[in-house]
Parts: structure tokens; sequence; C-alpha cells
């Protein structure tokens, strides 16, 4: 059997290699995540608040029985006649 000279990597194939495990790690674990919620504690559901929902406003004053007379505004001034 004759051994096969091995090459010596330069720092960008290392550097890729380690991301490409980097990457492949982070994705394992998040497939498990994913898999087993149950085993890492779900966060729970944060619960409604029952708050009262607002009243509308009427738009029209009650209607009344009795009539009021319209609101009249300051008179103007009359014309006098010269004497």
């Amino acid at each position: 059997m004759s051994k096969s000279k091995r090459q010596k990597r330069s720092a960008t194939q290392t550097l890729l290699w380690l991301l490409s495990l980097f990457l492949i790690g982070s994705m394992v674990i998040s497939l498990i995540v994913v898999a087993f919620p149950g085993l890492y504690g779900a966060a729970p559901e944060p619960t409604a608040t029952n708050t009262p929902s607002p009243t509308p406003t009427p738009t029209q004053p009650p209607a009344t029985s009795i009539a009021t007379p319209p609101v009249a505004g300051p008179e103007l001034p009359t014309a006098t006649p010269n004497p």
C-alpha cells in the first residue's frame, strides 16, 4: 500500500471547512429543537387581558318633548328715519 501525500490546506480552505461544519451543526440542532419542542419547554402563551370595549357615544342629543326656541344672535341695528 502506498501512502498518498496529504496536501496542506490554505487558510481559505480551512475557514470554509469550519464555516461548513458550523452551518451543518446549527441545522442539526435546529432540527432537533423543532422535532422535540417539549424537551426545551415551550414558551407560555400570553394571556388575554379582559379590557372592556369602548361604548359608542350618541351622535344626537336625546329627543325632548318640550320645543325650545331657536337661538338668536344680537339684533342688527335698524335704520332710523331722518327728520
